[in-house]
């Protein structure tokens, strides 16, 4: 028995442009949601950092954590802050400042919790990974 595949490819090749544009469509859609999800990775982060305590004088209600930098993270302004201190309850703040260096970041952060002296907390925020952060 012979099989007759020349209709099957005279049929295709008149619906060649219409297969073009589907498939195209179909690269691009999953394209576009692999960019989303990647673009919007945002995970709540818990680091071990250092608080130090700003002058008295001249208070603006604001403290400095140093966490370790991680690559491929982005910190944005504005964010909410979890910070635990050791053998204390748990406080909220907001970030006001990120300075990121090679191997630590600086975290000026807004909020009621002024410790005396330089102390060790955990810091809960959310940062971006992956592209997001690449890109910024």
């Amino acid at each position: 028995m012979t099989i007759n595949t020349t209709r099957f490819f005279n049929h295709l090749m008149r619906r060649r442009l219409l297969i073009w544009i589907v498939t195209l469509i179909l690269i691009a859609g999953f394209t576009v949601a692999t960019g989303a999800i990647l673009w919007s990775v945002r995970m709540n982060l818990t680091y071990r950092a250092e608080i130090r305590p700003q002058a008295r004088e001249g208070w603006d209600g604001s403290i400095m954590a140093i966490i370790p930098a991680t690559a491929f993270q982005s910190i944005q302004k504005g964010d909410k802050v979890i910070i635990v201190p050791e053998g204390e309850k748990k406080e909220e703040g907001v970030i006001r400042s990120v300075v990121t260096g090679p191997e630590e970041v600086k975290l000026k952060i807004t909020g009621n919790y002024q410790p005396k002296e330089k102390t060790e907390a955990l810091i809960t925020l959310r940062a971006e990974r992956l592209i997001a952060a690449f890109l910024r």
